[in-house]
């Protein structure tokens, strides 16, 4: 899950930085992905962790568009949740 995470940051990161937190409470830990990449229309969230789906912004990438979908996978199967926000310079 997290080398799906890191991968796709760093596939989607031309130049900058990626940033990896985690932070733990008694009952869950909570890790964060941050990326410096073209940012995700808020229109294409809701296909962002679908299997064999590409974002506008990966145009050119390679890839089949499963590493997302595995990682949810794998975080569901814990019982855990994953999600995306929008980037501040998402268009």
């Amino acid at each position: 899950m997290f080398t799906n995470l890191i991968a796709n940051a760093i596939k989607h990161t031309v130049r900058g930085e990626i940033r990896v937190a985690v932070s733990a409470t008694q009952s869950e830990a909570v890790v964060t992905v941050i990326d410096e990449g073209p940012g995700i229309v808020p229109s294409e969230l809701g296909h962002l962790f679908q299997p064999f789906s590409r974002l506008r912004s990966a145009r050119g990438q390679t890839g089949h568009g499963l590493g997302l979908f595995i990682a949810k996978s794998i975080v569901e199967a814990h019982g855990g949740h994953i999600w995306a926000a929008p980037g501040e310079d998402a268009v």
